[in-house]
C-alpha cells in the first residue's frame, strides 16, 4: 500500500484493512491493528517499508509504502467495534451485509477529511491575504498616466481574486457546519442524519480543496513576478493543494460517493413526475420549474440552487433507470459500471457540486441570520456574489436547459461584476477577518514587499543569523 502517512519514518502500528475469512467464509473487509516495527524501532519480520521518494511539496510529511508477506496477528488485532471471532473461530457482527461492514470501517476516514479541508482553508486564506496585501499596494498607471492607482482598483484584479474571497467566506461558515454535524453524532442518530454527516465530510473535502488550489494558482498569477519568489509562499500554497485534492480519496472518487449515496434518497414517484416535467419546452421550463425573477435577489439564488440540484439528481436518477430497466438481472452489475464510469460521469460530478453548492449556500443563510447586524449586510454580499459566481460558471448549462433567460445571465454578470467592485474595496478588512496572526504571515509579499526587495536579502535562502538582520521585513514567530 502506497502513501501511508508516518510509515516510512516514524509509525510502529498500522491499521490494515483486509478481508476477514472465519471457518472458510469471507465476511467482508475489516480493520486490524498491525505492529510494523519493534520496541526498537526496527522493522519487524515479514514487513517491507521504504519512502515514496522526493515530492513536488509537503515532503516535511513522512509518506511512506507498505509491504506485508506472511504477517501474523492474534485475534485480539481485530479492530471489533461491530465485529468479533470468539476463540472458537465462531464470527458475530451488528452489522448483517458484508459490503456495510466495509462503509461501517471506512466511515472513520471521515475526521481525516474535515482535518484535510480545514489544513486547506488555512492554507488559502494565507495565500489570499499575501494576493490582497500586494494588490492593495502594487501601484500602476492610472487615470493620469502615473504609477499612482492599486492594481486592486482594476477589474481584472477584482473579477480574478474577489469572487475567490467570497468563496473563502463561504466555504469556511459551510465547513463549520460539517464539523458541527461531525461533532454532534450519536448512537441513536437516524440513518439520514448519518448519511448527512457522511455527505458533508466528502463534499466539504473537494470543494475546500479545489478553491486552495485556485486561490494558490490564481493568486501567483495575478502577483506577477513577486508571486513566483519562493519567499512569497505560492508555490507551498500550490503544492500543498495538490496533496489535498486527492489525499484521503481522491476529490473526483468522492464525487462519485456524493452522488451515488445521493441516488439512495431519490424515490421512485420523484423521477418518475420529473420525467414528466422534463418534456416541458424550453421556453415555459422557467415556469414550471419556478426559476423566474430577479437572479440577483437571495429567494431567486436559492431558488436557481435548489433546481439545479434537485433537476441533476433527477436526471441522473432517470437515465441510469432507463439503461438498466431491460437488462437482465445478472447482467445489472455491469451494466452499472458501463453506465456510472462510461457514459454518466459528466452528469454525475455535476450532481455532486450542484448539492454542495446549494448545502454551502444553505449554511451561509444561516449564519446571516445568527450574525450581528453590523456584518449582516457585508455577509450577504459575500453571500449573493459566491453564488453569482456558481451561475456564472454554470451558465451554459442554465441557459440550455432553459432554466435560465438570456436577461437573467446578463443582471448575474452585471451584479457580479458590481459586487466585485464593492467588495474589493473592503477586502483588506475582509481578509483581516480571516484572524491569522502576523507572526504566521512570513511573506514579504505580506509585508514592505518594496524595502525587501531594495536589498540584496538572497530571498527564501536567508539564514537565521541573516533573518535577523531584517526583522521588520521576514517576521520571526514569537519566543
Amino acid at each position: 500500500k502506497y502513501w501511508i502517512t508516518n510509515s516510512a519514518v516514524h509509525a510502529r502500528y498500522a491499521v490494515v484493512f483486509a478481508r476477514l475469512v472465519a471457518k472458510g467464509v469471507d465476511e467482508g473487509i475489516h480493520g486490524f491493528l498491525v505492529p510494523i516495527r519493534n520496541a526498537d524501532h526496527s522493522v519487524r519480520k515479514g514487513v517491507r517499508i521504504w519512502d515514496m521518494g522526493h515530492k513536488i511539496g509537503a515532503n516535511g510529511v513522512d509518506n511512506g509504502a507498505l509491504w506485508f508477506d506472511h504477517v501474523r496477528v492474534p485475534r485480539e488485532a481485530l479492530l471489533d467495534q461491530v465485529s468479533q471471532v470468539a476463540e472458537d473461530g465462531t464470527f458475530t457482527s451488528t452489522v448483517s451485509k458484508r459490503r456495510d461492514r466495509f462503509l461501517v470501517l471506512a466511515d472513520q476516514l471521515l475526521s481525516g477529511r474535515l482535518c484535510i479541508a480545514s489544513l486547506c482553508l488555512g492554507s488559502q486564506k494565507v495565500a489570499m491575504i499575501n494576493a490582497i496585501r500586494y494588490s492593495s499596494t502594487r501601484l500602476c498607471v492610472g487615470k493620469t498616466g502615473k504609477s499612482d492607482t492599486p492594481i486592486l482598483r482594476y477589474q481584472l484584479q477584482q473579477r480574478a481574486l474577489i469572487p475567490l474571497l467570497a468563496n473563502i467566506y463561504a466555504l469556511n461558515i459551510g465547513l463549520n457546519h460539517a464539523k458541527d454535524k461531525y461533532a454532534a453524532q450519536h448512537q441513536d442518530m437516524s440513518a439520514g442524519e448519518k448519511l448527512e454527516v457522511l455527505l458533508l465530510c466528502c463534499i466539504f473535502k473537494t470543494m475546500v480543496t479545489w478553491n486552495n488550489e485556485q486561490v494558490a494558482t490564481i493568486g501567483r498569477e495575478r502577483c506577477g513576478g513577486q508571486g513566483y519568489l519562493s519567499a512569497n509562499s505560492f508555490g507551498e500554497c500550490i503544492t500543498f493543494s495538490h496533496a489535498g485534492l486527492t489525499a484521503e480519496g481522491d476529490n473526483r472518487v468522492l464525487m462519485q460517493k456524493v452522488s451515488k449515496e445521493l441516488m439512495t434518497t431519490v424515490k421512485a414517484s420523484e423521477v418518475k413526475k420529473f420525467a414528466a416535467l422534463s418534456r416541458t419546452p424550453l421556453a415555459l421550463r422557467p415556469l414550471v420549474f419556478g426559476t423566474t425573477g430577479n437572479p440577483t435577489s437571495q429567494s431567486v439564488q436559492t431558488t436557481l440552487l435548489k433546481v439545479r440540484e434537485k433537476f441533476l439528481l433527477h436526471s441522473l436518477s432517470l437515465n441510469v433507470g432507463l439503461k438498466l430497466r431491460n437488462v437482465p438481472k445478472e447482467q445489472k452489475g455491469e451494466a452499472m459500471f458501463q453506465t456510472w464510469m462510461m457514459e454518466e460521469s459528466d452528469l454525475v460530478q455535476h450532481t455532486a457540486h450542484a448539492y454542495g453548492e446549494r448545502v454551502v449556500n444553505d449554511a451561509m443563510l444561516q449564519a446571516i441570520k445568527s450574525a450581528d447586524p453590523d456584518i449582516q449586510g457585508v455577509l450577504e454580499s459575500l453571500r449573493s456574489l459566491y453564488c453569482l459566481s456558481r451561475f456564472e460558471t454554470w451558465m451554459g448549462w442554465y441557459l440550455s436547459e432553459g432554466l435560465m433567460s438570456p436577461s437573467q445571465a446578463q443582471a448575474i454578470t452585471k451584479r457580479s461584476r458590481e459586487l466585485c467592485a464593492e467588495l474589493g474595496s473592503q477586502a483588506i478588512e475582509l481578509v483581516n477577518g480571516f484572524g491569522v496572526p502576523e507572526h504566521v504571515l512570513r511573506s514579504p509579499i505580506a509585508q514592505d514587499w518594496v524595502a525587501f526587495n531594495e536589498r540584496d536579502t538572497r530571498g527564501e535562502v536567508l539564514s537565521d543569523a541573516e533573518r535577523q538582520q531584517y526583522p521588520e521585513f521576514v517576521p520571526l514567530p514569537p519566543q
